[in-house]
């Protein structure tokens, strides 16, 4: 991985996922490019009255010299966490957010989109709603969400709650393959209901431990919950 993008609104829940886009970045000895997308109605071909194509007009003016600020102050982020060294390119959008961004996306390849999201008190709250949602839909590389008020610390673990498909192999690789890049473990988990089920997953974690068997860092286990967000949450908590 050797590009991140970071998506900003300029809020302080941006700042602190930027904290974690930095510290990555410098980790995998990875390039930084920040995005903002100024949110306006699309006008085919401009056709639009003039004082309304005028206000536009001073909208992305404001919008750019925000922009200019917002620079400064990741730089001042990373100077507050000593990683001044990491390659930074800044990027600038005037539309529908998602639609933007996801342009923005397929035209510098990233690796990993690290952004923020807000009120995550619980999972149901990060994944349901906002922008985050629909962008998760649309882009076809990893996304870290960091939840609000989440203060960076070294990460040692990442978890992968696995739905125990035959398909999920490839993705399995490519989250061992991001927590070896960073220096972590990788733990996959299955949320099952007592039961039928939760004998299925369990013959199924057996074949993946077999098949990892000869790589460290992989652990297999099946957790038991009737509501698999829930169990989701409760497992991240342990």
């Amino acid at each position: 991985m050797k590009h991140i993008l970071f998506p900003t609104d300029f809020s302080d829940n941006a700042h602190n996922a930027f904290v974690y886009a930095i510290h990555l970045a410098d980790t995998l000895e990875a390039r930084i490019t920040s995005v903002h997308i100024l949110e306006t109605n699309d006008q085919e071909n401009n056709r639009v009255p003039e004082k309304t194509y005028e206000r536009m007009q001073k909208e992305i003016e404001r919008a750019f010299v925000k922009y200019q600020q917002e620079a400064k102050t990741l730089h001042e982020i990373s100077e507050s966490v000593l990683l001044t060294d990491v390659e930074m390119n800044h990027v600038l959008k005037e539309g529908d957010f998602v639609e933007r961004f996801t342009e923005v996306v397929e035209k510098e390849q990233p690796d990993l989109i690290v952004m923020g999201t807000t009120g995550a008190t619980s999972l149901r709250k990060v994944f349901w709603g906002s922008n985050t949602t629909h962008l998760l839909t649309k882009v076809e590389c990893p996304v870290l969400i960091i939840p609000e008020n989440y203060a960076y610390r070294t990460i040692k673990k990442v978890a992968y709650a696995t739905e125990v498909e035959w398909f999920e192999n490839p993705t399995i690789d490519e989250a061992l393959d991001f927590a070896q890049s960073i220096g972590c473990t990788l733990s996959c988990f299955n949320i099952a209901k007592v039961g039928k089920q939760k004998e299925q997953a369990l013959l199924k974690m057996e074949d993946y431990e077999y098949k990892y068997r000869r790589i460290g860092g992989v652990t297999f286990e099946v957790i038991e919950n009737s509501d698999v967000l829930f169990g989701i949450h409760e497992y991240v908590k342990l």
